[in-house]
């Protein structure tokens, strides 16, 4: 498992909110790149990323090209609901001036195309741990969809 925040973190000695207020987002998306970039090169590997990396197309080839890309689908209320239980901001600073919500509903907006153009399965992110370890594991092919103890495929979507 690689996180490309926890890269830029460990290649920056800072937070993304420092190097985001020292350099600007600009600086952090190049710094984003080249963890993904360094990530994809690994084997065997599971890589998460931020909701940003969908926004340079230089990354979505290098995913299309290297691996099996997850989306994982979250309404506004439910990001939210996360965010505010864990609001590390270190981690999370703001992308714009925009109240909570309404930063969330636009960069969503701006933001949802790119992730289902990008996508090979979705993820519905309100569901158990367990549950999208077993949907990913029936999207990639390497277990059998159980009727008899899950709802219907189509309730997933």
């Amino acid at each position: 498992f690689v996180d490309t925040d926890a890269l830029v973190v460990a290649e920056a000695g800072q937070e993304v909110e420092a190097v985001v207020a020292a350099d600007g987002w600009e600086a952090f998306r190049a710094m984003e790149e080249a963890a993904l970039s360094k990530a994809s090169e690994l084997p065997g590997k599971v890589i998460s990323t931020g909701g940003g990396i969908v926004l340079s197309q230089a990354n979505r080839d290098l995913m299309y090209r290297t691996g099996v890309s997850f989306y994982l689908a979250a309404d506004a209320g439910l990001l939210i609901a996360r965010m505010l239980r864990d609001p590390n901001a270190a981690q999370r600073p703001a992308l714009t001036p925009l109240a909570l919500h309404d930063e969330v509903a636009a960069v969503m907006s701006e933001r949802e195309a790119l992730y289902m153009a990008s996508m090979d399965h979705m993820l519905q992110a309100h569901r158990s741990v367990e549950e999208l370890v077993d949907d990913a594991l029936v999207a990639l092919g390497l277990k059998e969809w159980d009727y008899s103890e899950k709802e219907r495929v189509l309730d997933r979507y």
